[in-house]
């Protein structure tokens, strides 16, 4: 179509078009009946996604050899759910992906007959990953596709590409939820903290640690889409997996489980088929079978030809030698291939010259990669819709509409005419399904070539701009996602300012349980820091971040990593040079780290950095850690009376509204070890009972709160309590639980658990997971509470006979109490040491271990120890038939308790002393 004059017309000037489209539309209109709209072929791939189109039928016209396609217009096409972030327009036939369809279409007959699955497409950039899921997204109902967009600049924004698809569906969550039969109260306070929303003041948002609010979000998530599958299938695609955030990731891993639950019961799987690509550098975390994988090759020469000649020029033959330039200079990758293609049609390639030859394609100025064939068709933009675009760029591959027209500097409409030609050029697209005006760039690769087409210098003003823009004209950006400024700020090249909003939007993920995602804007922002000369004012960044990233990962990888003691032994020095108080995260962190060491002379100087802090701050969470601090040290080297009076203390903290709020905001909930310490001092001073009625409240409390660390930890403490009281069906309830929580606490439980394996008769099983376990504590680096689960070690092996591996271990562990903060059991270890003596013969030396033992216990007012080493002695003198003295030596200290006696130490003591009569 060309113009080819002006002439007057109803409204001002109107050009006189000239050509095939306006002969073809003309006819159209002539054959078509009243109200009835008809479209060519052309127009209906131009508009497809856009307008509802149905065939009718085909066309003989005056100007054409051959009948003409005609398509009828029956309405406009409902947005849905991200389906319009690529209008499907301008899109050529779909060329050698015939089997990768199929497999796509086999995973949708499946799982619409009760039979969900995943598919995962894989390819270079501008293979036609995208455009492969579109074709399936045509063949499916338009209600049943829901779409989520991975992009570059949210790899550390948690969720949010669910959060942006769940705005696309345009209800409100609330009745989303009602009208799948979730209570609002209970799912959208979880859900809106996880996905960044406004939280509604009818829905108070509950105490809970990160970790259980992001389990409450998913299993919310995952409810709401199990019961849509229900009514209806559901396909769920998710783009661009490579820039996914580890949140995403985790949440994609939970649907696929869900998924494939159908599969490993032999039953029915929710009707949900997880549709997503991802470039080949995307290591998939599932196992093989539980995703279909899709891998794109490039294309064959005949399949270039296929589609260049079908496709790109409208079913015209083109000559040999563009053919085998396109083939040359494409190397099969579909995207290079239509814009080489494109480049050479505008050049007139097509036709031969005025001489009738052929013109010289081969020495044609075509650029000769992708990326400088996507520049040059930005170079042919006019200057403002080029400088639009790399505002936009800028912004990211998604950008809003209002921000873009706050953070530039042309009028409205100017801005409005770029927008048009460059969605007219193919450059960017507009989301009508979006809550707002939104556009994104129709490759990835396409903004790469709009963001590298400025000058370093350009693209840090640009940036600046936008950072400045979203600070003054959009607060809930800086609110919700403030990693969004700190990027814009970094590549702005203002890196104090980025730092600050590293900071912010590393303890905001951390907060939402994203741990993973936290450390590593964490490390971006330390990373930034280097970056900047020394001042106060960077010391004082560094070490809160030191301090947040070691939190990070003391969560994530445990006490003791060395990484953990490195980032708060690194946030201490800081704080000690730039003087002032040492901030309690500092010492909390280091204090964690030194007690799995169990270090003598570390714990105690920090201790006194505590009590010199409580001194000054009497806040709930420095006086919990003080009493804490004091009662858990005061425990591990015997001192039992303290530790009780201590942890007592401490406990009275735990429960204040400032601790609940220090737990809600760093999402770690350490002081819940209280109960755990008081607990098995408790038994240890002789209160079983009080001991057993301390575990069932704080595993209550866990469990409330749903914090995943401390449910894991108070149940292996609980574990040691039912070890102790020799209730071995508890013992194994608790540690089967700790292993279904998480692997944290693995080292301790198994040990536990192997024990009470053995104590049940299985010897050889017990002793193997105790071994296991040990060899867990020691990969760790842990030496807090080792020799103690060393002796359920010994235990074994004394049932085994094995006294020549058990003493040696007691031996060891006794001469690890003489240096180490780790003793409570020094007691126990004597009396073992007596056990394992006896089978040698030596009386003389059992006897002194077991009075060394008794002695011990008494001075830490230990009767539990007391009662054991009295058993223990008591056995000896009565097989050397002193069985006076046996009952003398047994009899006070059985006497002695007054609860507990349905325990089995005291069971057998009190069977012992009706012996010993």
């Amino acid at each position: 179509m060309i113009a080819h004059e002006q002439r007057p017309g109803l409204h001002g000037e109107a050009l006189d078009l000239v050509g095939v489209t306006p002969q073809v539309a003309t006819r159209l209109q002539e054959v078509a009946q009243p109200g009835e709209i008809l479209a060519s072929q052309d127009t209906q791939r131009l508009i497809r996604g856009a307008l509802s189109v149905e065939p009718a039928g085909e066309r003989r016209l005056p100007e054409f050899s051959h009948a003409l396609p005609v398509f009828r217009v029956s309405g406009e096409q409902r947005p849905h759910a991200g389906l319009d972030s690529i209008p499907l327009v301008r899109e050529t036939p779909l060329v050698g992906r015939r089997q990768q369809l199929a497999q796509l279409l086999d995973a949708w007959r499946r799982m619409q007959a009760s039979r969900g699955g995943a598919v995962l497409v894989t390819g270079e950039p501008g293979i036609g990953k995208s455009r492969l899921v579109r074709e399936l997204r045509r063949r499916v109902p338009v209600d049943v596709w829901f779409e989520a967009r991975c992009v570059a600049e949210q790899q550390d924004s948690p969720l949010r590409p669910v959060a942006d698809m769940i705005a696309a569906l345009g209800e409100p969550l609330e009745s989303m939820l009602e009208r799948r039969g979730l209570d609002p109260a209970e799912t959208l306070p979880p859900l809106a903290a996880a996905l960044s929303l406004p939280l509604d003041p009818r829905w108070p948002r509950p105490q809970l640690t990160p970790e259980r609010e992001k389990e409450l979000a998913f299993d919310a998530l995952l409810r709401l889409l199990v019961r849509r599958a229900a009514d209806r299938p559901v396909v769920v695609a998710f783009e661009d997996l490579h820039w996914a955030d580890p949140t995403t990731l985790q949440l994609l891993s939970l649907i696929m489980r869900e998924v494939g639950s159908g599969d490993l019961a032999g039953a029915e799987s929710p009707r949900i088929l997880v549709v997503a690509t991802a470039r080949p550098e995307f290591t998939s975390p599932w196992p093989v079978g539980e995703v279909v994988p899709i891998p794109l090759a490039r294309l064959e020469r005949d399949e270039v030809e296929t589609m260049v000649n079908e496709g790109l020029a409208s079913g015209r033959q083109l000559p040999r030698a563009v053919i085998e330039e396109v083939v040359r200079r494409t190397d099969g990758v579909p995207l290079f291939v239509e814009e080489v293609t494109r480049v050479l049609l505008e050049r007139g390639v097509a036709a031969e010259d005025a001489d009738g030859a052929a013109l010289d394609v081969a020495n044609l100025d075509i650029p000769g990669t992708l990326r400088d064939l996507l520049a040059a068709r930005l170079d042919a933009l006019s200057p403002s819709a080029r400088a639009t675009a790399q505002l936009a760029a800028v912004l990211g591959r998604e950008f809003r509409g209002d921000v873009l027209r706050a953070a530039a500097t042309e009028d409205e409409a100017i801005l409005g005419e770029d927008l048009r030609e460059l969605r007219a050029a193919g450059i960017v697209y507009h989301r009508r399904s979006a809550p707002s005006e939104s556009y994104v760039f129709r490759h990835a690769l396409v903004r790469e070539a709009a963001y590298e087409s400025m000058m370093r210098s350009a693209r840090q003003k640009l940036h600046l701009r936008a950072a400045t823009t979203l600070r003054e004209r959009f607060p809930e950006v800086e609110r919700n996602q403030p990693e969004i400024l700190a990027l814009h700020f970094q590549h702005g090249g203002d890196r104090e300012t980025a730092v600050a909003y590293w900071k912010r939007a590393g303890d905001r993920t951390m907060a939402r349980g994203a741990y993973v995602e936290a450390i590593r804007i964490f490390e971006r922002g330390l990373g930034l820091l280097e970056r900047l000369p020394q001042s106060q004012e960077r010391m004082q960044q560094e070490m809160k971040l030191e301090a947040s990233l070691g939190t990070a990962l003391l969560v994530t990888r445990g006490y003791g990593a060395p990484e953990v003691e490195e980032k708060f032994t690194r946030a201490l020095r800081l704080s000690e040079l730039l003087g002032g108080d040492v901030p309690q995260r500092v010492l909390a962190g280091l204090w964690n780290v030194q007690i799995s060491r169990s270090d003598r002379e570390a714990t105690a100087a920090l201790l006194e950095k505590m009590v010199q802090r409580a001194e000054v701050h009497r806040d709930p969470v420095t006086m919990i850690s003080r009493h804490g601090w004091a009662g858990a040290r005061a425990f591990y080297l015997g001192h039992f009376i303290q530790a009780r009076d201590e942890m007592t203390k401490a406990t009275e903290w735990y429960h204040t509204e400032g601790y609940r709020s220090f737990v809600e905001q760093y999402g770690y909930d350490g002081g819940i070890l209280v109960y755990a310490v008081l607990a098995w001092t408790l038994w240890i001073l002789g209160y079983p009972e009080r001991s057993r009625d301390t575990c069932n409240e704080m595993v209550a409390i866990a469990e409330r709160t749903g914090n995943p660390g401390a449910v894991a930890a108070v149940l292996a403490y609980a574990a040691n309590v039912a070890r102790e009281c020799g209730d071995l069906e508890n013992v194994l309830q608790l540690t089967n639980r700790i292993m279904s929580v998480g692997r944290a606490w693995a080292a301790p439980a198994l040990c536990t658990q192997g024990w009470a394996i053995a104590q049940r008769g299985d010897v050889a099983d017990g002793t193997a997971k105790i071994r296991k376990g040990l060899t867990k504590f020691q990969r760790a680096g842990l030496q807090g509470t080792y020799d103690y689960h060393r002796s359920a070690l010994v235990d074994a092996l004394l049932l085994l006979g094995e006294v020549e591996e058990a003493l040696p271990i007691v031996r060891d562990g006794l001469s690890r109490c003489q240096t180490l903060l780790d003793r409570f059991h020094e007691a126990e270890l004597h009396r073992l040491e007596g056990e394992l003596l006896r089978p040698q013969s030596d009386e003389a030396g059992a006897e002194a271990a077991f009075r060394a033992a008794l002695e011990l216990a008494q001075r830490q007012s230990a009767k539990s120890y007391e009662l054991r080493a009295a058993m223990s002695w008591a056995r000896l003198l009565r097989d050397q038939g002193k069985r006076d003295a046996a009952h003398e030596l047994l009899a006070p200290v059985h006497g002695w308790f007054t609860e507990g006696h349905d325990t089995h130490d005291l069971r057998e003591a009190a069977a012992l002393l009706a012996e010993l009569r």
